[in-house]
């Protein structure tokens, strides 16, 4: 027996045993996977140290979008994490310049085009934000030193606006999708957002059917489902909102 061979059966070995760190292969997700979190409890910043067990929309999108492969834990690292090693400089903070790309180059959404899409707009001060952050409750001097680090940055995403969102078009999305809703501001409220009328994503969560909007509320403060037409007229500050398909990964389009 070569040592090839003796490599091989090692490897397949701890492969059978969960030993070696790969999300492996993924599922569909499923509603009931989505339903399941119905109920947990809306908490601001959920991944600080000091904050109570929780979920926000992003966090809850990451945790059920992890359930679906043979090792979520690693999964959601990559979900979370540039090159799925955590750290609060690896983690995809903004939607558009991190979270979206980061799922894109992983193969977790694909994009669906729509036509008569706009475009978002939004111009960030990266080490600012960073500085203001909240959740490090202690800051010393390495973290000041990366914060001053980060770059600014100027991104932007496809869209379609809320008042082109109606039946004939939900109608022809998948049966499952992630959804990020973009708000414009009318002024820089914050002293990192540098352009007015700014559009970015400001939630997000899953639509199944075109029609039931599975998110962690921030009004309600839990997970809950409602009606995704009902949630667009409650909320009227919604500028549009983008649709990507969630992807299923197979032995022919690799892992992570």
């Amino acid at each position: 027996m070569n040592i090839l061979r003796v490599l091989l059966m090692m490897f397949v070995t701890m492969w059978g045993l969960g030993l070696c760190e790969s999300p492996a292969f993924s599922r569909p997700l499923t509603e009931d996977t989505a339903e399941a979190y119905l109920g947990r409890p809306w908490v601001s910043h959920p991944l600080a140290e000091s904050s109570p067990p929780g979920l926000d929309c992003t966090t809850y999108v990451g945790e059920a979008l992890a359930e679906r492969y043979e090792n979520p834990g690693v999964a959601l690292n990559y979900i979370r994490y540039k090159d799925g090693a955590p750290g609060f400089f690896n983690r995809n903070h903004f939607m558009e310049e991190m979270w979206i790309p980061n799922a894109l180059r992983n193969g977790i959404i694909a994009p669906i085009t729509l036509p008569g899409a706009s475009e978002s707009s939004m111009e960030v001060d990266l080490a600012e934000w960073y500085r203001d952050n909240p959740e490090i409750v202690v800051k010393d001097a390495a973290y000041y030193a990366q914060a001053n680090a980060q770059k600014r940055f100027t991104v932007s995403i496809p869209y379609i606006s809320a008042a082109q969102v109606n039946e004939e078009l939900l109608k022809k999305l998948p049966e499952e999708t992630v959804v990020f809703f973009l708000r414009r501001y009318p002024e820089s409220p914050y002293r990192w957002l540098l352009n007015d009328n700014a559009v970015m994503v400001t939630h997000m969560g899953f639509l199944f059917g075109g029609r039931r909007l599975y998110h962690a509320s921030y009004g309600q403060k839990q997970v809950i489902r409602e009606d995704f037409s009902g949630y667009l007229q409650a909320h009227p500050g919604v500028r549009g909102v983008a649709f990507y398909e969630i992807i299923v990964k197979n032995a022919d389009n690799g892992l992570f």
